[in-house]
């Protein structure tokens, strides 16, 4: 806006007075009771029509993430090494092979970042653990250190945020800001899944659907 040009932003849900005015000594005196009535019908309207923030996380329930290097017809896509553990390695399996291999994002009240949490049970989470200087594991563990002193993993290890890259995304972790990769570009059931610098590759790109 240029300056010296300040305008009252468009309201189209302003509230009109009623102009109950009465002049004592050249001033206007809006009644008591009018002006009591005009703020209550302006503080329903603020509440009614205000939109909350508005970048907020949605959540994304039941979902499948699936790497973008999925051509062979049907969808490689993150899941739990042994189903019947409470916590363990991630890894890659053929969707057909995993039906139940879903995944719920939900917000952890740090924007943009998500727990992500496998379908069925919130208490198992995505986090990364064992890092050295090339890659970290990725494991679903069920220790996320909100009120768990000894939990040995930090509460940033448990935060991912989806980054777009075209019609993909990169999922990032919070702890080291390393990127969610398929180890070796390996595509094939039970490949190993860590987190690595991100180097742009297609192993390091997933469709969350």
């Amino acid at each position: 806006m240029a300056s010296g040009s300040l305008r009252e932003p468009r309201n189209e849900n302003k509230i009109l007075v009623p102009a109950y005015i009465t002049a004592t000594n050249h001033r206007a005196r809006v009644s008591p009771h009018v002006l009591a009535t005009a703020l209550i019908a302006l503080g329903a309207a603020s509440l009614s029509t205000w939109p909350g923030p508005a970048n907020a996380l949605q959540p994304l329930n039941n979902v499948v993430v699936a790497s973008v290097e999925s051509n062979t017809g049907t969808d490689f896509v993150l899941t739990f090494a042994n189903n019947d553990a409470d916590e363990g390695q991630v890894v890659l399996f053929e969707l057909t092979d995993r039906p139940d291999a879903r995944w719920n994002f939900v917000p952890s009240g740090e924007d943009p970042y998500y727990f992500i949490s496998r379908a069925g049970n919130g208490q198992q989470e995505l986090a990364e653990q064992n890092c050295n200087n090339d890659f970290c594991q990725v494991v679903v563990a069920e220790c996320n250190p909100t009120g768990i002193p000894h939990c040995p993993l930090s509460p940033d290890d448990f935060k991912w945020k989806l980054v777009q890259v075209g019609s993909a995304s990169k999922i990032i972790n919070k702890e080291h800001g390393v990127v969610l990769d398929i180890r070796g570009n390996n595509l094939r059931n039970g490949a190993e899944i860590i987190t690595f610098h991100d180097n742009g590759q297609p192993n390091q790109k997933w469709v969350v659907k």
